[in-house]
């Protein structure tokens, strides 16, 4: 089972990597191989919306198999992302990203 899920991100890395869009986004592949890595995996992609930097990483050394996003300017660091593949990994990100801006448009929507 544990390498089957494995099998089945890494091919959804390659995949995402070939087409780099998701959830109306255009995704970089930011990952850094050693130049020892027999096999080049891309395991991180990163887009920018506005000032907003929103990056998904699978196989974290604290998240082994786990999607995980970040993005530090609405101060979402290291969640986990519930899905397999890498484009549900983006579009859940962007999803976590807009409803934080939401919930921050709803707190000062009372100010003026």
């Amino acid at each position: 089972m544990k390498e089957e899920l494995k099998l089945e991100i890494k091919q959804s890395c390659f995949a995402f990597a070939n087409t780099l869009l998701a959830a109306g986004a255009v995704w970089k592949d930011i990952t850094n191989h050693s130049r020892n890595s027999v096999e080049k995996v891309p395991t991180v992609f990163e887009t920018e919306i506005g000032k907003c930097r929103i990056s998904i990483v699978v196989g974290h050394i604290y998240y082994p198999n786990t999607w995980i996003m970040n993005c530090y300017e609405l101060n979402i660091k290291e969640k986990t992302l519930q899905c397999v593949t890498a484009e549900a990994a983006a579009q859940l990100a962007i999803f976590h990203c807009k409803e934080k801006v939401q919930k921050l448009q709803d707190a000062f929507s009372t100010c003026s």
